[in-house]
């Protein structure tokens, strides 16, 4: 029987039921102890009488509540009750992949990330020695925000006896048995294996997974007829359709992914879900080759007659000094090898070599905060290094291996240092952007960047002596510097990626005598990773990077040649390779692999807990409610690039209002920030080309946009009453707060301030102050430039804004545990009340007071934030760009 709404099991409130099956009954719960709610599985009447299946429940529970993996339901809790026995999990919104299948196929993209993150829950489960043999669609669950999770696992890991099968319908969720509860499988997800009733190891899960891939993306099973015994024989003897024949538009790589799984022997298939998460996030929509993890690209063609070689030689300079991707051959994938370094939940990044090639030091997060760890290549654990209440990033060593060097984020920004075994961190340098120590170990090289905006290179000894800078400042000027550098392995130069906005260009810098020299153009990175690393392979010329690659939309590993600029990508897929790292000897790469994108959120002003509004595999951000609220504007990377959409309130629709497809003068990088007119008839938004920002105007029933403010400007807002539109504008590293009329007309000037500020302004609803964050805290600034006010000395103030009433700022701000939380500030008491805590430190950007003042969206980072992996068999860079290309 059912239990009752307000009943009690153990210490949970019941709520209501959600559903009922042959598994058991599952509820929604509450549990008044940490107030949060739960779901809760109870198993059936029948079978709490079967003492082994008790046992056996209990046990399975147990294994899966040690698995503490993001796609892995979470196990949290498993009790008796009056002689019932119940399982507590996490309670998850969202569907089912059968319901979400019943509407169709799935695109590309989605289909292959739902598998990746089915393999990689389905990874942590093996290590364990935990098979599910039970996939199907029924059993996993798609998240509001994106998140895919792996339900019911190990329950139907019963027992592991043969038994014959019985004749069945052809139920989608059907399981097979001759007892009650002996569990073998279901219907068209079966392995030979299990269809058999042989014992299955964990390659029955990826035969399992490869089944369900093939429905995801074709909308059909690949092993399904009029009755059971002919669907089973044909999981014994037939191969599924090529997937081209069903649905042409998907990537040629993946139906050789999906028919390594569905091999009928289990020694043919995917020898771990590792290997098969890793091919799928190596696979590119935009490739059509046997193997797509890099996109092939056609090899040079012959000609039949010499051309002079000084003419050549031209041709061949003009073609590297635009820093290109050579169209060579692609390199033979079937060498390729990866290994996971480090996978354990959490963000991981930055991995670093050792000089003898044999640890790798990374930072990985410990409760939200960046630490220090290393890890020895042939090794299962990890030993963390630091503890501190700030993120500690860009890991390096020195070059006798006693000592880690890293940054500190928030103090500002400085240089620490750490025993590779351990010990008290200590403060080498602070205020610096980026450093590294010469292969003899007796020079510090850094970057700081000049009051002017530009970086430039100091060096000093590394016993202290007084530094000296090292040639002139590079000649970028950019209001959000960042750099990078690294000597070269044989101390003759030093090479810098020093950013502008959004893209970086590399020096090559002499040593000692400082002649600079750019390289490589223009690079840039996928959905806002603006912080560029690289690392020398060890002939001292070429190095690896990441960076975007327009056909998948994400940032790949990549090898340039310092001295013509000329470029070759290794890797090139679904998911993301950053912060690479070449081993002393060349031979292998370690680098952060996962997807980070930014989810549209809303944070209520009562302090109830942070909602996803829009949370997907893709990025979305810089949402801005429409002035009536049955709407809102953001930015979505559909096509890889930012753009504008509108979206229902009620999610019901969406469409484009802005994409590179609206400009028919001049490239058009992307579209962002949109902001809403009072009257909701026009959007002010920005547009980057170039790597330049300018304001734009466009209406909201359609047409071409128009300029606004020509010159390199950015964030726009209007005031209350629509007559002006206020902007940033950068000058020599600083930003300076223009207006300008919002019909057109002469700008004016409001406000300038000799220190660096990032703020996006917002004009209040009484039309009286313009806030302003920059080094001294946030301020607020009268319309006229005549007034400012400091309410709050903190600088780290992010999606800053107004309350209805413009009496309050309200914001999102760090604190010194380097937490986020929301807070807001009384104008006329400057008293601050804290709204809640977000946890520890997250990127977060843009404010939108939603029209009934109760809330107001921002976005946040979500998805994975990476793990370690390394890649060996990669193509050298002699055989990338040929022996040749040395003679010039």
């Amino acid at each position: 029987m059912p239990l009752a709404a307000a009943s009690r099991l153990g210490p949970y409130e019941i709520v209501s039921l959600i559903g009922a099956g042959g598994m058991g009954e599952v509820y929604r719960a509450r549990d008044p102890r940490l107030q949060r709610d739960v779901a809760i599985k109870v198993l059936p009447g029948a079978l709490q009488l079967d003492a082994d299946r008790r046992a056996r429940f209990e046990q399975e529970a147990r294994a899966a509540g040690a698995l503490n993996h993001p796609n892995i339901v979470a196990i949290y809790d498993i009790g008796l009750h009056d002689g019932a026995l119940y399982i507590v999990q996490e309670l998850l919104e969202g569907e089912t992949l059968r319901e979400r299948l019943r509407q169709g196929p799935l695109p590309a993209r989605k289909a292959i990330d739902c598998a990746v993150q089915t393999a990689r829950g389905l990874a942590a489960a093996h290590a364990k020695g935990i098979v599910h043999r039970d996939l199907k669609p029924d059993n996993l669950f798609l998240t509001r925000d994106g998140r895919l999770k792996i339900l019911d696992f190990g329950l139907a890991k019963l027992t592991s006896r043969p038994a014959a099968l019985s004749e069945a319908t052809s139920a989608p969720t059907e399981v097979l048995g001759t007892q009650p509860g002996l569990v073998l499988g279901t219907i068209g997800y079966m392995s030979p294996e299990q269809v058999r009733g042989q014992p299955v190891d964990h390659r029955s899960d990826i035969f399992c997974l490869g089944a369900i891939l093939f429905e995801a993306v074709t909308g059909r099973r690949a092993f399904q007829a009029e009755s059971s015994v002919e669907t089973m024989s044909a999981i014994l003897k037939d191969e599924p359709p090529e997937l081209a024949s069903i649905n042409p538009g998907l990537p040629g790589g993946l139906d050789r992914i999906v028919r390594h799984c569905l091999e009928k022997n289990p020694e043919e298939r995917f020898h771990s879900a590792r290997d098969l998460a890793f091919d799928l996030e190596s696979l590119s929509t935009a490739s059509s080759g046997a193997r797509a993890a890099v996109s092939p690209a056609a090899p040079p063609r012959r000609k039949r007659l010499l051309v002079p070689l000084v003419a050549a030689a031209a041709v061949v300079l003009a073609f590297f000094a635009g820093g290109m991707l050579l169209p060579r051959a692609a390199p033979d994938l079937a060498q390729y090898r990866f290994t996971a370094l480090a996978t354990e939940e959490g963000g991981k990044s930055y991995p670093a070599w050792s000089p003898d090639g044999q640890v790798i030091a990374y930072s990985a997060q410990v409760d939200g905060v960046y630490q220090i760890f290393t890890r020895g290549t042939g090794e299962a654990a990890s030993a963390q290094l630091t503890k501190s209440a700030a993120d500690c990033v860009r890991p390096f060593w020195s070059p006798d291996g006693t000592r880690i060097f890293y940054f500190s984020r928030y103090t500002p920004r400085s240089l620490w240092e750490v025993g590779a075994a351990g010990g008290v961190p200590q403060e080498r340098l602070p205020g610096i952007l980026t450093a590294d120590i010469s292969p003899d170990g007796k020079v510090l090289a850094f970057a700081r960047t000049s009051r002017e905006g530009t970086n430039a290179v100091w060096v000093q000894l590394v016993d202290g002596s007084q530094p000296r800078k090292l040639g002139s400042d590079l000649s970028e000027k950019s209001s959000e510097p960042d750099a990078f550098l690294r000597f070269s392995p044989d101390g003759a130069h030093i090479g810098i990626w020093s950013s502008v906005a959004e893209t970086a260009h590399f020096w090559l810098l002499s040593y000692p005598q400082g002649s600079a020299t750019r390289t490589i153009e223009g690079h840039s990175t996928a959905r806002g990773d603006w912080e560029y690393t690289f690392s020398w392979f060890p002939d001292s010329r070429h190095i690896l990077f990441s960076g975007a690659l327009p056909e998948s939309g994400a940032d790949h590993l990549l090898v340039a040649d310092t001295r013509t600029g000329a470029v070759q990508a290794i890797t090139n897929g679904l998911n993301f390779e950053r912060k690479p790292a070449v081993s002393p000897d060349g031979q292998r790469i370690a680098f952060a692999s996962g997807n980070v994108y930014a989810a549209v959120v809303e944070v209520p002003l009562d302090g109830s807990p942070v909602r996803n509004i829009v949370a997907t595999s893709g990025h979305a951000h810089c949402a801005c409610w429409s002035p009536a609220g049955d709407q809102f504007a953001y930015d979505k990377d559909h096509n890889g690039v930012d753009e504008i959409w509108i979206r229902s309130a009620l999610g019901g629709w969406e469409r484009p209002l802005i994409t590179r497809a609206s400009f028919h003068q001049g490239p058009t990088d992307r579209v962002t920030e949109p902001s809403y007119s009072p009257d909701g008839q026009r959007i002010a938004f920005v547009r980057v080309s170039g790597g330049r920002r300018s304001v734009w105007l466009t209406s909201i029933a359609g047409g071409l946009p128009v300029p606004f403010v020509q010159g390199d400007s950015s964030v726009p807002a209007w005031s209350p009453d629509g007559n002006w539109i206020v902007y940033m504008v950068p000058r020599n590293g600083r930003y300076t707060l223009w207006k300008t009329p919002a019909g057109g007309g002469q700008p004016v000037q409001v406000f300038q301030e000799d220190t660096p500020s990032d703020t996006r302004p917002k004009w209040s609803p009484r039309g009286d102050w313009i806030t302003w964050v920059n080094e001294k805290g946030l301020k607020l600034v009268s319309p006229d430039g005549a007034k400012t006010v400091l309410l709050s000395d903190n600088p780290d103030w992010f999606a800053v804004g107004f309350s209805k009433d413009g009496l309050q700022v309200l914001g999102i701000r760090l604190n010194q545990a380097h937490h986020l939380v929301a807070a807001s500030i009384d104008l006329a008491t400057k008293r601050e009340r804290i709204i809640s805590d977000l946890g520890p430190s997250v990127n977060v950007h843009a404010f939108s007071l939603a029209p009934d003042g109760k809330s107001f969206l921002t976005s946040m980072v979500r998805g994975n934030l990476g793990d370690i992996w390394l890649l060996d068999g990669f193509p050298q860079p002699a055989q990338l760009f040929g022996k040749w290309h040395t003679l010039f």
